[in-house]
């Protein structure tokens, strides 16, 4: 809310006696709760309508959306009605072996590349509460078993570790990951 809805607010609630906002006290009042609520709508965090845009947001996932894109599986990804992916940023596709990268990205590997990134998402909610110190097994969309591990602060998915604190979005979580993770 701006100043001058507020202020367009109390123009409208002042009685025809005169008595009320025209006062100064009263403008001034408004005034300051006019700006009180701007400075709060302004520092409330960014809301990503869900895990795809939160990812499409940040640069540091762009190799990971670039391959979401070619693999042709957001359409399925966003029909889960609750999702947790598992996000690797750029720096992790680095520790990939020289070339894996490239033969993901062919239109002849395009069934390895849906495996490939549908590994990384789950139909269903791993929060950081369900996580925190249990070690469980849960489903990915290609079909997958993973193995969750938590052991004293360190959270393990496969052999890539959760760095960072969850994303919640309106359809799941985003947990960034060190490592990409492989398909069984």
């Amino acid at each position: 809310m701006t100043v001058n809805c507020i202020s367009a607010l109390a123009r409208a609630l002042t009685p025809a006696s005169g008595i009320g906002p025209r006062c100064a006290t009263w403008r001034r009042k408004i005034s300051l709760l006019a700006a009180a609520l701007s400075l709060a709508a302004s520092s409330l965090p960014a809301h990503a309508a869900d895990a795809i845009d939160h990812l499409r947001a940040r640069p540091e996932f762009s190799i990971f959306v670039a391959l979401l894109d070619a693999s042709d599986t957001i359409t399925q990804i966003r029909a889960a009605p609750a999702i947790t992916i598992f996000a690797p940023p750029n720096r992790a596709f680095a520790e990939l072996p020289q070339g894996a990268l490239e033969s993901l990205r062919g239109r002849e590997n395009l069934e390895r590349l849906r495996r490939f990134v549908l590994t990384h998402v789950v139909a269903d909610r791993v929060s950081d509460a369900r996580i925190k110190d249990a070690e469980f097994d849960v489903t990915s969309l290609d079909g997958g078993t993973l193995r969750i591990d938590a052991d004293d602060g360190e959270i393990l998915i496969g052999k890539a570790h959760i760095v960072g604190p969850e994303v919640v979005v309106d359809n799941g979580i985003v947990h960034v990951i060190d490592h990409v993770l492989v398909p069984q």
